[in-house]
């Protein structure tokens, strides 16, 4: 028997993490270009692109603890490097941590 998830799917999205999860990269936008705008924010740890299903390309940006990455978030949504489009940034729900924290 499966046991009832405590919380809906969909508000796991919003859920806080230490990773940023950037969902529409312009495409020629590289792993280095992504990390020369977020490696100053302190508690930076790394950051990676790659493409999507739909041959988007994506980013995650992975902090050392969730409160450098909420900070790094709301100063980057103000700050968009891409001309004309707002920089969008989600928190990532998938990361390597994210399994642990479920109590047993």
């Amino acid at each position: 028997s499966a046991e009832p998830h405590p919380h809906p799917r969909q508000m796991s999205r919003s859920q806080p993490s230490e990773c940023l999860f950037l969902p529409e990269l312009p495409g020629e936008l590289k792993d280095d270009d992504l990390e020369r705008h977020f490696r100053g924010f302190v508690g930076f740890n790394t950051c990676r692109t790659r493409f999507d299903r739909n041959g988007k390309l994506v980013g995650f940006v992975e902090f050392d603890s969730v409160e450098t990455a909420i900070r790094a978030k709301e100063s980057m949504e103000e700050n968009s490097p891409i001309t004309g489009t707002p920089w969008l940034i989600h928190f990532s729900n998938n990361t390597k941590g994210g399994g642990s924290k479920r109590p047993r």
